[in-house]
């Protein structure tokens, strides 16, 4: 990998963990911040940090509420006397199993932002050790976007 698409990569995830400004991230890449400007427009990076950032956590939040709907109306169903139906207590089992899913997958947000940090610490020791990890560390979320 050039050294540019090294710079770009690392820009990329930075900006993705929603932590870091344009502004912020040429400094701490050593690229303008036209150039960030320039490739978070040529791959979308904001449509990326949208969809890694907020998908898991809408999805975790409609699952909440449907399955508070359906415990609802099966306690509204036992309290007047009707029989529990069995495609309901299903559901509650798969709504339930898909929430335990979600809130125990790791997002890459939450990968970006650990490997970050983790990398800024190492930084603080070893410049060129820390570079090295990055590198490893980008093609570890190249694989986990795939």
């Amino acid at each position: 990998m050039g050294k540019q698409n090294e710079i770009r990569s690392k820009a990329k995830s930075l900006y993705l963990t929603g932590q870091y400004d344009q502004k912020e991230i040429a400094e701490l890449v050593g690229a303008s911040e036209k150039s960030i400007g320039k490739w978070k427009g040529e791959e979308e990076w904001d449509s990326m940090k949208t969809s890694l950032l907020t998908t898991r956590e809408n999805q975790l939040r409609n699952l909440y509420k449907i399955l508070e709907n359906l415990n609802e109306s099966t306690l509204d169903d036992i309290d007047s006397g009707i029989k529990v139906n069995p495609k309901d207590a299903d559901a509650v089992i798969k709504y339930t199993a898909a929430i335990r899913s979600l809130e125990l997958e790791t997002s890459i947000a939450d990968k970006v932002e650990v490997g970050t940090a983790f990398i800024n610490m190492i930084r603080k020791e070893d410049v060129d050790f820390a570079k090295s990890v990055a590198k490893w560390f980008d093609i570890f979320l190249k694989t986990s976007i795939k």
